[in-house]
């Protein structure tokens, strides 16, 4: 049921710091403002509106204000702005249907905001992991990876959860129903349709309990369709009348040919093919005015069966060609943006791979030049440390040197008083044995003296 799930409505969510980007914000008055700021957070705020704004006509340039916020980031508290310039990176890669760049980033984020630990905005830090969750389901889903895509949606509604548990402000009821919607389109992917009933009549508890009359008729118009696939057409036919109702109070006339489509073939299906015709009249004029050719298509094609089955073949005949007539507009207008898209996506791609090349050549050349930095230090320490050793050796040298002459002095003083106390020493010697011959000579001449007189 390929057709059901296009008519589902998906829905991402956005920062609270950033909050809706409107549509009517020109990009001129954005630049203008941005040009005027003094204040880094907000020029960072300014760069993603208008990243956002570049993101379907020009995402070469929208890329340019993504990496003007990151340079700016770097002069403010990255935990305030690193996620959601990951995020808007890549929302735009997911909008180009780039999923493997648009998946890098979202992990990357993913990472950041897990490992992130605070305790004064740890609110906001799980609201952020609620929202890159739930971007990770669309990209999973887009993906057609139905159980990555519930793991990450389970993960989004455990952390609101978590957030209602904290009476957190950055809670809402809104968001909630946000994640239950995108919950059941998986359910209908797989063709869950009691999963996805439920999942909707818990959204439209909620939505009724705010009276939030968008929700309401967004999830009464799905319940409508679940209720057809599952053949309980009383059922389908409330839920599809009070979508019809709220959506003609709201004014939406796009959601209400929806559901005029959606009644047109609710009618067909029980064969009341009058009230059928009527109900897909309204959907083509309003198509028809608001030139909505992709509904008006399904409306022809609707009428033509139904006029095929009265064997009113002339009618049928005419709406079957209207049918042509638009399905080869709708083709050649497809085709035309298509290629239009295509050559703009190998001009940006282009300009990527020009840009990452360049990058490559400026970090290989500043890997060059530091590696001949470190060459330069490393022989510059090498001499100076060579140098530093030969001095110290030298020094060394000379110390050794001096110390031996020193030495040397030391022994000849030494020497030289050994000789001159060996002088004294001789000196005295001398005087004594002098002292003594004397002495003897004189006792000799007394006994000589002594003899004579005795001889006498």
């Amino acid at each position: 049921m390929k057709h059901i799930v296009n008519r589902i409505f998906l829905f991402h969510l956005f920062f609270v710091s950033q909050g809706l980007f409107a549509q009517s914000e020109q990009i001129d008055s954005l630049k203008q403002l941005y040009a005027n700021e003094t204040v880094d957070t907000i020029k960072i705020n300014l760069s993603l509106k208008i990243a956002t704004a570049y993101k379907s006509t020009s995402p070469d340039i929208a890329f340019e204000y993504i990496n003007q916020a990151r340079q700016d980031g770097l002069e403010v508290d990255s935990l305030n702005w690193y996620s959601q310039i990951n995020q808007a990176t890549a929302n735009i890669y997911q909008h180009l249907g780039e999923f493997d760049h648009a998946l890098e980033y979202y992990y990357k984020n993913k990472f950041y905001l897990d490992h992130k630990k605070t305790d004064t905005i740890e609110d906001l830090i799980i609201y952020r992991r609620i929202m890159n969750s739930n971007n990770l389901f669309l990209c999973y889903n887009d993906l057609g990876k139905s159980q990555d895509a519930l793991d990450h949606i389970f993960e989004a509604i455990d952390l609101l959860n978590e957030l209602k548990q904290r009476n957190s402000e950055h809670y809402s009821t809104r968001r909630y129903l946000i994640i239950l919607n995108n919950l059941a389109t998986v359910y209908i992917n797989e063709n869950e349709y009691p999963k996805a009933k439920q999942t909707f009549l818990q959204a439209l508890e909620l939505s009724q309990n705010i009276d939030d009359k968008y929700f309401i008729a967004i999830i009464s118009n799905n319940l409508g369709i679940i209720h057809m696939n599952l053949k309980e057409y009383d059922y389908a036919s409330l839920y599809y009348k009070k979508a019809e109702e709220t959506w003609i109070k709201l004014k939406d006339t796009s959601r209400l040919i929806q559901v005029y489509n959606n009644l047109g073939s609710y009618y067909s299906m029980l064969e009341d093919n009058n009230k059928a015709i009527t109900y897909l009249n309204k959907a083509l004029v309003l198509s028809e005015n608001q030139k909505v050719y992709r509904s008006a298509i399904i409306t022809v094609q609707s009428l033509a069966t139904i006029y095929s089955k009265n064997n009113e073949f002339e009618k049928a005949l005419d709406y079957h060609k209207k049918f042509k007539s638009l399905s080869d507009s709708l083709f050649n207008q497809e085709t035309s943006k298509n290629i239009a898209r295509t050559e703009f996506e190998y001009e940006f791609l282009k300009k990527q791979r020009d840009k990452e090349i360049e990058q490559q050549k400026e970090l290989a050349l500043k890997e060059k030049r530091i590696l001949q930095i470190k060459m330069f230090s490393g022989i510059t320490f090498l001499i100076f440390i060579s140098g530093a050793l030969l001095f110290f050796i030298l020094r060394n040298k000379n110390k050794h040197s001096r110390l031996k002459q020193n030495h040397l002095e030391l022994e000849g003083k030494h020497l030289k008083l050994a000789k001159e106390n060996l002088k004294h020493e001789i000196q005295g010697k001398n005087k004594e044995l002098t002292t003594n011959v004397l002495y003897l000579v004189k006792k000799n001449e007394f006994i000589l003296i002594a003899f004579l007189q005795c001889l006498k």
